[in-house]
């Protein structure tokens, strides 16, 4: 092992003990001193990320721009109204960091959203903090620690004990494995944990702190089965659950949901003329402006989103079943809240899984969310993120659940509305649907009494939309396929799936869509991305094509991560659209009757986005992506009797372990500490040099995405290999393989023109004996939109087919993708499909003559037709007679599928293309 020389002490110490030189001698504390602001260990600089228009020379000096200091967080900062908040793109771009490819060059998109800057009005007298300023869990466990002079890590020796704990907990061995694990000779005399068996290990891991605590309260059931004396028969049941306003008051004092959080509401607009409105968290909503304007001045709203759903915990067989219930708040970004090791979603209980008993849920319900009634009506005190201390009023604001469920919620059959009152013969139209509220629905139990009626109406929230279950698979899925499969001819519908051209980021269904089994929710979005393109000449009425672009359409806009006034206008537009042509379903004997629940569901959406933001928010994919956490992973580690006592106990300890390492990683971070040790350093300095930005989080109500807040660029990037994996291919094994007969003359004639700029340089054409170097494919990196899509990167791809001698089958089909290439001005749309068939860099003695040496040559389609009518695309052909040309990638907008028009099996043999 080399020794490695400390620069305080002298003293040679092995490398990897350095670490531990620092901390426990006085080295470190020197350091500090002698640099007043940064003191910055000896390590290895990692590469910072070069621009990608100009990568500076070895030559040039490194430069690192900071972005200006935020404003103080003990100072009340809040915006006036009409106050313009500062987009993330204005922020200045620090270094990135430089992958092993090489960036092209940035290439202007006449296709970019301009950057726009938002109008705020924040709520006058919303978030107002109490006197003082406080301190949060953590900075109160941190004084605590510096006053007695101990460590972040607590119990633990060391640091390194703490992330061996952390391991064990977090690796999924079970105690048996762990204890096994604890005896071997190699880590009891070598490695010796401060922990020799299970029971000492659980110990510590038991003494860590825990977040709110979980109870265990015993429901009884009387059924209505009687037993031999006559009387009924009785059950008892458990419900585990959680004070839920300690759950709020525990996620709004997370240091690590600082930045994620905000506490008043706002109008967002996209200019000072406010007309055009922008929804897209739940503080933009309308909701949270008009509670805060029924509570006192100052309070502050908590909204709360809650989620159940019954989940299989059994794998292969049983019945054993599992009922959580989550909770989390409206004040965290969505993009946090979807991010499960962000932890910003809590388990609140499990409720009991009785058969057919929806009385228990309800009165469980009651019971796991009684203590929120006091508080939603007097407040509470918390003490937030921000170390300032609020009155907060916890108040329900969404519920996000099936259908199913819905109606179990709003005690409504399940052929029914379960968000209005509107009768099932109704449903299928475009009639206003009154929402439920209490007072209606007990007014209707109260007429089987006392034969008393009421005509009170009034919209009510709660219900929030279900992309997976009500989109996805529901109104596309269950019905939209299974009424276009019925227009269509036997297997039609899967063989138009399966003649779909190929592109990487379309999945393509080779055996047709009958062939699957389970169904996820993947299978039916990558459905929908080719699903007008199938339906488009697969049936004789064209009313079929516009339904299902409609549909489809509405979907789509669905999920936008950031809606404005225009696209929920546009949503209610392509839902009246599908209302005009459903009538043709009707005519062909494929459906009845549109009085579907889950198609009705669509009136709702362009309300709850106005309402409570965009619909991405309150999804049903992220509760059950949180049963694996929450309920599969405690069972399975569970002996699978009482599980749920001992599932209870797994995910405290698994709780106790994250928010302990959370802590320690933000106290090792903390730059007026006292105790301090070369992690700290390390990390800083990891900071220094990355592109992460302390974000002000009255900041973030503006309307962009997570994704979108990290980036300025509002240009697409082109990214290549480093080198070309395919070195000196002679041109005519190009010509052969590639499909490319004609790339000599074009190649002479890109080069004529590189010498027409450049008249005393000689240059010899290219002839067929010349080699060239060869890429499989590039990549377009495309900048986030103003709806809120993230950044994406489209690949293009050029590869031959690959043929294998020993198994046949095993080899790989050609792929040559299609893109979109601008054209001169005077073409009428400016943009032209063509099919990229090689991608190459010019000899070494020609590239001196271009600054972008990397070239494409493409085989042209027809210029666009005249707009298909009823699908809204163009129409391209392929021209007969060979026409190809060389392009730069300045001068490639996007890829994009090609869906087939006509019955054949492939691209190669199709002849016209939407």
């Amino acid at each position: 092992m080399p020794l490695v020389k400390c620069q305080y002490c002298s003293r040679k110490v092995e490398e990897r003990t350095l670490m531990r030189h620092y901390s426990q001698t006085g080295c470190l504390q020197q350091a500090m001193a002698s640099s007043p602001s940064r003191t910055k260990c000896p390590r290895r600089r990692h590469p910072r990320h070069l621009s990608l228009a100009h990568p500076p020379s070895e030559s040039q000096p490194e430069t690192n721009t900071h972005a200006p200091s935020p404003p103080s967080e003990l100072e009340e900062t809040t915006p006036s109204a009409g106050e313009r908040l500062p987009s993330h793109s204005e922020s200045t771009p620090g270094p990135r960091v430089r992958y092993p490819r090489v960036c092209l060059e940035e290439v202007p998109d006449e296709g970019d959203f301009p950057v726009h800057h938002h109008v705020t009005d924040v709520h006058p007298t919303a978030g107002h903090t109490l006197p003082g300023i406080f301190e949060t869990t953590w900075e109160r466990w941190r004084a605590k620690e510096e006053k007695q002079g101990t460590p972040p890590w607590g119990e633990f020796q060391s640091l390194e004990d703490w992330t061996f704990a952390r391991f064990l907990m977090k690796s999924g061995l079970s105690q048996e494995k762990i204890d096994e694990l604890l005896h071997l000779e190699v880590i009891s005399n070598r490695t010796r944990p401060p922990f020799r068996n299970k029971y000492e290990f659980f110990k510590k891991i038991d003494a860590l702190p825990r977040g709110p605590g979980f109870t265990c309260e015993t429901v009884s059931i009387i059924g209505d089965v009687l037993d031999a004396n006559g009387a009924r028969l009785k059950e008892k049941v458990e419900l585990w659950l959680r004070d839920p306003v300690e759950c709020v008051r525990d996620l709004m004092g997370k240091v690590t949901l600082r930045n994620a959080m905000n506490y008043r509401p706002m109008k967002v607009y996209t200019g000072e003329d406010r007309k055009t409105r922008i929804f897209e968290e739940m503080w933009t909503g309308e909701w949270w402006w008009d509670i805060q304007d029924k509570l006192p001045k100052g309070a502050t709203v908590a909204p709360i989103i809650l989620a159940s759903d019954k989940t299989q915990l059994s794998t292969f067989g049983g019945d054993k079943t599992a009922y959580p219930v989550y909770l989390t708040i409206g004040n965290i970004a969505k993009h946090v809240r979807r991010q499960p090791s962000q932890r910003a979603t809590v388990l609140l209980g499990y409720l009991p899984v009785p058969l057919k008993n929806y009385e228990v849920f309800h009165a469980c319900m009651a019971r796991l969310l009684q203590p929120m009634i006091r508080a939603g009506k007097k407040g509470v005190p918390i003490t937030c993120s921000d170390s300032r201390k609020r009155l907060v009023f916890p108040l329900l604001a969404a519920y996000c659940t099936d259908h199913p469920e819905q109606c179990l919620v709003a005690c409504s059959p399940e052929n029914r509305c379960p968000k209005g009152t509107i009768a099932r013969e109704d449903c299928g139209g475009l009639r206003t649907c009154w929402g439920r509220a209490p007072e209606v629905t007990l007014a209707a139990l109260q007429e089987v009494v006392d034969a008393k009626t009421t005509t009170e109406r009034r919209e009510v929230g709660g219900h929030s939309g279900d992309i997976l279950h009500q989109l996805h698979k529901g109104v596309f899925h269950t019905h939209l396929v299974a009424w276009c499969d019925k227009l269509m001819a036997p297997g039609e519908l899967d063989h138009r799936f399966m003649s779909m051209a190929s592109h990487p980021d379309l999945r393509h269904f080779s055996k047709g869509i009958t062939t699957i089994k389970q169904w996820t929710g993947k299978e039916q979005r990558a459905m929908e991305r080719v699903f007008v393109g199938v339906v488009a000449g697969g049936v004789n009425d064209d009313r079929v094509i516009v339904a299902a672009r409609s549909l489809l359409d509405f979907i789509y806009l669905a999920q936008v991560p950031c809606h404005t006034s225009e696209t929920v206008t546009q949503m209610t537009d392509c839902l009246k659209d599908f209302h005009k042509n459903k009538a043709v379903f009707s005519e062909n004997g494929v459906r009845g009757d549109f009085n579907i629940p889950k198609l009705h569901s669509l009136v709702h959406y362009a309300d709850s986005i106005v309402a409570c933001g965009a619909a991405d928010g309150y999804n049903t994919e992220y509760p059950e992506r949180l049963h694996i956490e929450y309920a599969k992973l405690g069972y399975h580690a569970s002996n699978k009797r009482e599980y749920q006592k001992q599932m209870v106990t797994w995910l405290e300890r698994q709780e106790a372990v994250d928010i302990f390492d959370s802590y320690v990683t933000w106290a090792t971070l903390l730059p007026t500490s006292a105790l301090s040790n070369l992690h700290r350093l390390e990390a800083l300095d990891h900071l220094e040099d990355s592109d992460q930005e302390i974000e002000d989080p009255k900041f973030i109500a503006t309307g962009s995405s997570a994704e979108g807040k990290s980036s300025t660029y509002r240009h697409t990037s082109i990214r290549i290999a480093k080198r070309a994996p395919l070195l000196d291919i002679p041109i005519p094994v190009i010509q052969q393989h590639f499909g490319a007969p004609d790339l000599v003359s074009c190649l002479n004639i890109y080069i004529l023109r590189l010498r027409a700029s450049h008249p005393s340089l000689r240059v010899f054409p290219i002839s067929p004996v010349d080699a060239l170097n060869v890429y499989k494919r590039a990549t377009l990196v495309v900048p986030p939109s103003a709806l809120g899509i993230p950044f994406w990167e489209d690949r293009i791809r050029a590869t031959p087919a690959k043929v294998e001698k020993v198994l046949p089958r095993l080899g790989m089909r050609p792929f040559f993708d299609t893109v979109l290439v601008k054209t001169p001005a005077r073409s009428r749309y400016r943009y032209r499909v063509a099919r990229v068939r090689v991608i190459f860099e010019l000899p070494v003695y020609v590239a001196t003559l271009d600054p972008q040496p990397t070239l494409a040559y493409v085989e042209w389609f027809t210029e666009f037709k005249a707009t298909h009518h009823p699908s809204r695309m163009f129409e391209v052909s392929k021209v007969w007679r060979q026409d190809a040309n060389l392009h730069q990638f300045s001068s490639l907008l996007r890829s994009g599928e090609l869906p087939t028009l006509l019955k054949m099996a492939n691209g190669q043999s199709c002849t016209e293309f939407y």
